[in-house]
């Protein structure tokens, strides 16, 4: 039996085994080995580099890049046309000194994370843990985390939908990202003069504003791109979320599994601290999940006998 389980997965599930996959794990390993980004990212992203707190929501810090901080930075290569100093160069230097900014956020960024995830699912070693825990591995799986740990418990690969990739193929891209659509974010050349700014200016906000895009979690897409396993969930009876905080960024597809599940399916929600409740309690509120259908439980208490 099993097949009328669902187990969502979260990064709690890593933390529980031990497994160093925390973001503040990632802004230590920034920090040591790719001092540029991390320096870009805590001076453009991230209002206190000794914020340690803020790390926690690194994806939805993506979409809070300050970028008046960015323009005040690569205001050093403004040069006037008629400066004694001006070169053709001039017309670009701007551009370049912000993409590079740009690209230490986005592609070095993403490359530095799957380098992390690498490292971190290379340190695995569960089977001797006293912290297993008691999941049917006959059941389908829905894990947000990019790290094989799951594999490890002897779950089958085709029983588990791996919705953001990882490292267990090259077909599995590793997706981060902001939830915020692009869209909705106030471009920094709205409402210009395009007749009066400065050209260079001008260019400067595009590329800021495409960064945007470029740190874009689309939801929507994954969803879609994942239909055929959000319209299987039909004959679920009892849904696990294990480890997972139902953070904002992920609320789409909560609501997407909800809207495929019967009205009966069971929620069993994890946490790691009674504090952490009532925030859980809000989120389930905001996905439309049935306060009636919900039971909370500490992860380490997770047996086969959950009701």
């Amino acid at each position: 039996m099993g097949d009328n389980i669902l187990y969502i997965i979260g990064n709690g599930f890593d933390l529980h085994h031990g497994i160093p996959s925390g973001y503040k794990n990632f802004k230590n390993y920034l920090d040591e080995n790719f001092p540029k980004i991390y320096n870009n990212f805590t001076k453009y992203i991230v209002e206190n580099e000794e914020d340690v707190e803020a790390w926690e929501y690194f994806e939805e810090m993506l979409a809070k890049l300050d970028s008046a901080s960015i323009l005040d930075e690569i205001s050093n290569y403004f040069t006037s046309y008629g400066d004694e100093d001006w070169s053709d160069s001039g017309h670009h230097s701007m551009s370049w000194a912000t993409e590079e900014i740009m690209k230490s956020l986005t592609i070095d960024l993403k490359e530095a994370f799957s380098l992390w995830i690498s490292d971190v699912d290379d340190s695995i070693n569960i089977e001797s843990s006293n912290k297993l825990l008691s999941i049917n591995k006959n059941s389908k799986f829905l894990s947000f985390n990019y790290t094989t740990t799951l594999l490890s418990y002897d779950v089958p690969f085709n029983k588990i939908n791996f919705i953001h990739g990882g490292i267990i193929s090259e077909k599995y891209e590793i997706i981060i990202g902001h939830g915020r659509d692009p869209k909705s974010i106030y471009s920094l050349n709205k409402n210009v003069d395009t007749d009066n700014i400065d050209p260079r200016l001008y260019e400067v906000n595009i590329i800021i504003d495409e960064y945007f895009s470029e740190n874009f979690k689309n939801t929507a897409e994954i969803i879609n791109l994942n239909s055929d396993f959000f319209l299987e969930l039909k004959d679920i009876e009892k849904i696990y979320v294990l480890g997972h905080s139902l953070a904002n960024v992920d609320r789409l597809y909560f609501k997407e599994i909800l809207k495929n599940t019967k009205k009966s399916v069971k929620w069993c929600i994890s946490f790691y601290q009674q504090e952490d409740i009532d925030s859980l309690k809000n989120a389930t509120e905001l996905i439309g999940i049935n306060k009636d259908k919900i039971s909370f439980f500490e992860l380490h208490n997770l047996t086969f006998n959950n009701d």
